[in-house]
């Protein structure tokens, strides 16, 4: 039972909705009481790959042993910031602050699989939380713990990667690190001869100052 999910993300990114007090009410007295518990067996596990530029993210949602083959509703969401989506099946909506409507309905089988994204570039939504479970409905799904947050899209480190920008852009006439012309060279001395075209250097002059001290780090 595997459904394909368009996330839609220029409508989430263009979105200007602000929740409402019962949206938020909602979401502190409800959801965060109940994130990452398990009751029966239920559990949700995500399968993710590559960068935040290029991610793959689906879900599997396991059903409690207890649970299989009875009638139930599978639920789907997403917050961002103060705005909510849910998923009904066909798209994304914005939760208005009362319906919370159903992604599937029937017979719960052990395992349902969701894919989210296929090789989006969700760079700029760090913080973006992924939510699933499911219940007899909303309300049930809460009380029995049936809801888990199972993935949030991480912030791209602020720290630059020395090594690879001494890989890209120096080793070409310095050598590989480990044998480098530049070893024990300071950021100062690195800015030095990029500012004074030093055997050309100017053509890195694009590099910021805390690239060119992750790379003079990475040669201390």
């Amino acid at each position: 039972m595997e459904k394909r999910i368009n996330l839609c993300m220029k409508l989430l990114l263009a979105a200007t909705i602000v929740a409402s007090a019962y949206t938020v009410l909602w979401n502190v007295r409800s959801v965060n009481a109940l994130t990452g518990t398990a009751a029966s067996g239920f559990s949700v596990t995500v399968n993710s790959s590559g960068p935040t530029t290029a991610l793959n993210l689906s879900a599997t949602i396991n059903a409690g042993t207890g649970d299989v083959g009875t009638f139930g509703n599978t639920y789907v969401f997403l917050n961002y910031l103060d705005l909510w989506f849910l998923h009904n099946g066909v798209s994304w909506v914005k939760f208005d602050g009362k319906t919370i409507p159903v992604y599937s309905s029937g017979t719960l089988p052990a395992r349902t699989n969701i894919s989210f994204l296929t090789g989006q570039d969700v760079s700029g939504l760090a913080g973006l939380n992924f939510y699933a479970g499911y219940g007899d409905n909303a309300q049930e799904m809460l009380a029995s713990s049936r809801l888990k947050q199972f993935y949030t899209i991480p912030a791209i480190s602020s720290v630059p990667d020395g090594v690879a920008l001494y890989n890209a852009n120096c080793a070409g006439c310095h050598r590989v690190m480990s044998a480098s012309s530049a070893r024990g060279k300071s950021a100062s001395q690195i800015q030095s001869a990029i500012a004074s075209n030093r055997g050309g250097m100017k053509s890195l002059s694009f590099l910021s100052s805390a690239e060119i001290q992750a790379i003079a780090a990475a040669l201390f």
